[in-house]
């Protein structure tokens, strides 16, 4: 039975893949390890899921492309300041064209969860090339400060103690007189301004469906942040039920089905807000 690791589901499903990808093309276990420690089937659920995916790529570009199978750390890339994953988790090549394969697990998955900063130089990716009204642009430069400027550090009141606990320093920071300050207050900003946040972007995108589709395709792919040609920007999604090319076709189909959100993520008690794009692939 494979060990527990502190990774999360899906980075193991992308480890597994490559697994189960460089197993078929006839490496040992023992190379595998001696290659990176990581490269392991993992659980019973995680290995099942991996199996599948395997069989996609096998499907679709044929068996012998499994001995090119690569994890994203495992390759040498770029990212830009403040962008900390590619969108890249497994490659394969095919002659001298990367696959490079955004893995999702079965079932609903996250497209993308960024704070505003990284959220709003997607927008801006995903705007170029489309013919905006000056309206249009007036609306879009509006919701893009209003992204961009959405807090970085809340306190949730029920994270007070954490906070004290293992981030003394900042305390003073969200607290006066033993009460959470109002603009430093996560549950005030959820109900206040959240509302009104999301149903603008959720506007703006149905109101802009060309817009709309960018913007899924930079989720997906991360052309926009990365450059077309990088090995961090993906151009397949690889789930255990299918391999798809990120095209305009596929894209369409996705924008029908998509979720947006903002919502908190907390590190040591202390909460950022993240826009969450989800889908079910």
């Amino acid at each position: 039975m494979a060990k527990e690791s502190n990774l999360g589901g899906g980075v193991e499903l992308e480890w597994a893949i490559v697994y189960y990808s460089l197993l078929q093309s006839g490496m040992t276990e023992r190379q595998m390890k001696e290659r990176n420690e990581k490269i392991k089937p993992y659980g019973a659920r995680i290995s099942v899921q991996a199996k599948d995916a395997v069989s996609q790529v096998i499907e679709k570009f044929g068996k012998e492309i499994l001995k090119t199978a690569k994890h994203s750390d495992e390759i040498q890339m770029t990212l830009p300041a403040g962008v900390p994953e590619p969108k890249t988790d497994v490659m394969f090549m095919e002659g001298r064209n990367p696959i490079k394969c955004s893995v999702k697990m079965e079932g609903a998955v996250q497209l993308s969860s960024a704070e505003g900063t990284t959220t709003a130089k997607l927008l801006r990716s995903a705007v170029k090339g489309c013919k905006l009204s000056v309206t249009q642009k007036k609306e879009l430069e509006n919701l893009i400060e209003d992204v961009e400027e959405t807090p970085t550090k809340l306190l949730d009141p029920k994270n007070i103690a954490k906070v004290k606990r293992e981030r003394p320093a900042l305390i003073s920071e969200f607290l006066k007189n033993g009460v959470v300050k109002r603009d430093k207050n996560y549950e005030l900003w959820k109900k206040n301004a959240r509302p009104e946040l999301v149903g603008s972007m959720l506007h703006f995108l149905e109101n802009n469906p060309e817009i709309k589709e960018s913007l899924i395709e930079q989720t997906l792919t991360g052309a926009g942040l990365f450059g077309k040609d990088s090995y961090a920007t993906a151009n397949y999604v690889l789930s255990p039920k299918k391999m798809v090319e990120i095209n305009d076709r596929y894209i369409s189909q996705l924008a029908r089905s998509i979720k947006i959100d903002a919502r908190g993520k907390a590190r040591k008690g202390v909460t950022s807000i993240a826009f969450r794009f989800d889908i079910r692939i």
